[in-house]
């Protein structure tokens, strides 16, 4: 987020530790100053850190049922905008063409709404390029042999883990021609 948000000032944070060791619990509460920067923080839901997964919610004061209820609302929230945001994402490859209604199952779908938009978008876009790649080699080679996407759900999946894993760094897009297989 940056040096210039994220100061002493605009941010306090208190590390969950265990009372007797007194080492982190791997949780924290952060409170942020302004609702921009809250919004940019709760973009990181689902990402990756040092090999982490990192979930990023709201939470709220007040008595534990009031708590309870509102933490369930926001969680209500943060998944329908994560949904719709997804299904914006396989939309527009729709749009484009780089995948086709019914492509993909509703299980690999389901597994795009649990990863950030930023690695379903990056794995979309590496997907939709490896699809280019074997159609180019498909006209090449002529009918004799089909270089073909025998399961795109499962070819999906294993690009959606990956990136999420490693980063974006990895992708082939990025230069890097591993993991592919044949699908």
């Amino acid at each position: 987020l940056g040096k210039e948000v994220i100061t002493k000032e605009t941010t306090k944070i208190r590390l969950l530790t265990d009372a007797k060791t007194k080492k982190s619990r791997g949780m924290a509460f952060v409170e942020l100053s302004t609702p921009e920067t809250q919004y940019e923080c709760l973009k990181l839901h689902l990402t990756h850190l040092d090999g982490r997964r990192l979930n990023v919610e709201r939470t709220t004061g007040g008595g534990k049922a009031a708590k309870k209820s509102k933490i369930s609302h926001f969680r209500e929230s943060q998944s329908a905008y994560i949904s719709q945001t997804v299904d914006q994402i396989l939309s527009d490859h729709m749009k484009n063409g780089d995948i086709m209604e019914g492509e993909l199952d509703e299980g690999v779908i389901a597994l795009c709404k649990r990863h950030s938009a930023q690695v379903v978008e990056h794995a979309l876009k590496e997907y939709a390029e490896e699809k280019k790649v074997r159609k180019e080699r498909k006209e090449e080679l002529g009918e004799k042999e089909e270089e073909e996407m025998r399961n795109p759900s499962a070819f999906l999946t294993h690009m959606l883990g990956r990136i999420a894993e490693e980063g974006f760094e990895s992708s082939n897009l990025s230069g890097s021609k591993r993991g592919g297989g044949r699908g």
